[in-house]
């Protein structure tokens, strides 16, 4: 199997980098969590308030409805918004950013936010069609398309661009992804049985941990991918055209040039 890259070495680099720059990942996290606290307080407080409008007027069903519906599309915008601002931060982190700071959270941009929204709804469409075929092609589609949020925040990709480009870098290397994500759901189940402490752990630990490893997995495919199809797939028609014209008129000037004229004048003189 052609490897680009070493399980035990994406792990041991992974755990190290979060032990250098520990301080900037609980900060992020515990930006993300109290964001998250707000809008958990934010929804059921509207929704209890809701529920208590309908009872007192059963008829306001309709308004209800579309309430709900604004609630539930708030809830989606803002999760989407918290989660792609910690993979920029992240992202930003793992590259070499030594000024990055968990204020990258808040700035991602609203094309970039659309295009994160649209890519996770296609996700869920297409792992949901891979579960009506049977289990095993959602999980293929799974590991296809695990790098295709990291085009979008990384290099600004729209979000079909973003799916076929994990699948090419994701080519000969779906069995290493997956057994990666089997040693994450063990390591999950293992922190689990620890109860609360385990709910913290996983909070500012293995999150930080999960989400370096494939932004670590994503720079290695993507840099081997380049590596190997980037020249060829970049073909330069242009320049190779420019190049010629600008020969033709060097070689023009050269056919009528002075150096002829004198050869001449001085072989008269002889």
């Amino acid at each position: 199997m052609n490897s680009s890259f070493s399980i035990s070495e994406i792990f041991k680099d992974s755990f190290h980098f979060f032990g250098k720059n520990w301080v900037k990942i609980l900060l992020a996290q515990l930006i993300g969590l109290a964001l998250s606290f707000v809008l958990v307080f934010i929804l059921f407080f509207g929704s209890i308030a809701l529920n208590i409008n309908f009872f007192e007027n059963p008829t306001l069903s309709v308004q209800l409805i579309a309430s709900m519906l604004i609630t539930f599309v708030l809830f989606v915008v803002t999760v989407a918004y918290i989660n792609a601002g910690l993979l920029n931060f992240y992202i930003h982190l793992v590259n070499g950013d030594a000024t990055v700071s968990p204020k990258v959270i808040f700035k991602t941009r609203v094309k970039i936010l659309l295009n994160y929204l649209v890519l996770g709804v296609l996700l869920i469409l297409i792992f949901l069609g891979g579960f009506i075929l049977l289990i095993i092609p959602a999980i293929i589609f799974m590991l296809m398309y695990s790098l295709s949020q990291m085009y979008v925040i990384d290099q600004k990709m729209g979000p079909i661009s973003a799916l076929k480009k994990s699948a090419q870098v994701t080519k000969g290397h779906k069995f290493e992804i997956f057994l990666i994500c089997l040693l994450m759901i063990g390591m999950s189940l293992l922190v689990g049985l620890v109860g609360t402490v385990g709910v913290i752990m996983s909070t500012f630990f293995l999150q930080p941990i999960f989400m370096i490893i494939f932004i670590s997995i994503y720079k290695k495919l993507d840099a081997a991918y380049m590596a190997k199809n980037g020249g060829a797939s970049t073909p330069v028609p242009q320049p190779a055209m420019h190049t010629e014209k600008v020969t033709d008129l060097e070689i023009q000037p050269t056919e009528i040039t002075a150096p002829a004229k004198e050869t001449e004048t001085s072989t008269e003189e002889k």
